[in-house]
This record gives C-alpha cells, structure tokens and sequence, in this order.
C-alpha cells in the first residue's frame, strides 16, 4: 500500500509509539466500501505462433528449380542457335520486323547500329544486321551470349565511356524504360550519351510501354531529348507509334541536332 507523504514522514520521525502514528496515519485514508468498488479487469495477450524457422536444407522445389531452370534454358538457347526457336508474335516486334529494320537495311548511311539489351528474343538481330556494324550493350553478364559479336557489358548511362563520339549512325533504346531502367537520372544520363556517341543527323529510336505499371516517368521529363528533333519516321510517316496492344508499346523516332559531338 502506498503511504501518503505525511506519513513517510512521520514514520522516519517515529520512536517506540511510531506504530500508532503509523496507524493513525493510515486510518486517515479513505475507504471504499466493497460493493462500491469497480470490478477487477483482466486482459490476456494474445500472441500469434511464430512462423518455423527456415530449415537449413533446400526444398524439393528449389532443388527442381535450380536443375530444371538451367537445363531448360540450354535447351531453348540450342533450339534458338539452330534456328528453331519461334519468335515473338507481338505487334511491336512485328513492327521492327516488317517497318523499322528494313528501312534502316536499305540506307547505306546507317552502317553503325547500337541495340541497347539483349535477351533471348533479340539474338536473331545479329543475322538481321550481318551486313552492317551491329553492336548491343547490356548490363546483365549472363545474357552477353545473346549479344552482337561486338558486345558490351556495362551500364547504358556509360554508353559515352564504350563508344567514340560520332561513331554511331543509329542506336535502338527499345523496351529498356520500366523493365529494369526506373531511374530517371539514369536514363537521362543515357539520353546525353546517345547524343555524344551519334554522329550530327544519327537517329535515336525509343520503345517504352504506356501502361503505368512500366512507365516510371514521362519522356518529357529527360532534359537529354532537348538535344533532339522529333523525326517524321518515313515508312509510317509519324514521330510516334502507338501498337495496338495491352502494354501500348510506343516508339519515339528522333534524330540528333547538328551539332559537334565534343559540345554533346
């Protein structure tokens, strides 16, 4: 029981009859009666079970997954080799195939190419542009088997420290926004380089997806495309193409000003 500071007091002043001060003291304190009490409450803590601990030992599945996966990505990439793996049936790869690439095959002043990504899907570029000086650049090291014979591994925001200013004639920066390219600084760090590595009238072609799911920003948001005109793509005689399909894939079609690549 809690003692008033009166009584403290008084119990350090005590002598023999300190009890009854004490008593005295405690008598003072008001009581309650019983009935006039409030009931006592009891709250019990719930606790949730802990997960188990994660067991030392892999599980059949991640076994399975770690065998199977290999193993069947050897055996597209044999399949793919020999000219037996199907190719993407999407509207925006159909366009590449049938519209963009052409075009830029039939144009001898377009002979150095830059295709910025590689995977699986992009391999057959290299006997798309066997004829013309075809280069990819991709970060990812274990996709460097899908890329050009002249590949780099490294960042595209450093695609000026890989290639000569005005070295390059065109440079396709499709699909690499919202699939793994999320920063904008980055990206507009890239945009300044492609001008630097293209020559004055070299074309930069960009394909990104409109949805909001894979569009971290808006291209207009890059300050490096300033350095830019929008070009009137020839064979679909716009800027901008829009594919009919769920992620909207857009291309913008640009060509670098005239200017000296050392002012880039």
């Amino acid at each position: 029981m809690a003692l008033t500071t009166a009584a403290t007091t008084a119990l350090r002043k005590c002598d023999l009859n300190g009890i009854e001060t004490w008593q005295k003291y405690a008598a003072m304190r008001p009581r309650i009666p019983r009935r006039q009490r409030p009931p006592l409450k009891f709250e019990f803590m719930h606790t949730t079970e802990l997960p188990p601990a994660p067991s030392a030992e892999p599980s059949v599945r991640q076994i399975t997954k770690q065998i199977i996966k290999p193993v069947g990505r050897n055996v597209r990439d044999a399949l793919l080799f020999c000219g037996l793996w199907p190719k993407l049936k999407d509207t925006d790869r159909i366009l590449l195939d049938q519209k963009i690439f052409p075009y830029f095959l039939q144009r001898n002043d377009f002979q150095n190419i830059l295709f910025v990504g590689c995977h699986w899907y992009t391999w057959q570029y290299n006997k798309v542009f066997a004829n013309k000086n075809y280069s990819t650049l991709e970060i990812e090291r274990q996709r460097a088997r899908y890329g050009a014979k002249h590949h780099v591994i490294g960042s595209v925001e450093d695609v000026a420290d890989h290639y000569l200013p005005g070295s390059l004639d065109l440079v396709l920066f499709l699909g690499v926004i919202g699939w793994g390219l999320e920063d904008r600084d980055v990206a507009n760090r890239a945009i300044h380089g492609f001008h630097r590595v293209l020559r004055p009238g070299g074309a930069l072609i960009v394909g990104w997806d409109d949805v909001p799911e894979h569009k971290p920003f808006a291209l207009s948001e890059l300050d490096g495309l300033d350095k830019f005109s929008s070009w009137t793509f020839p064979p679909l005689g716009s800027d901008e193409h829009v594919c009919d399909h769920d992620l909207r894939h857009t291309f913008n079609f640009y060509l670098a000003d005239k200017t000296s690549p050392a002012d880039a």
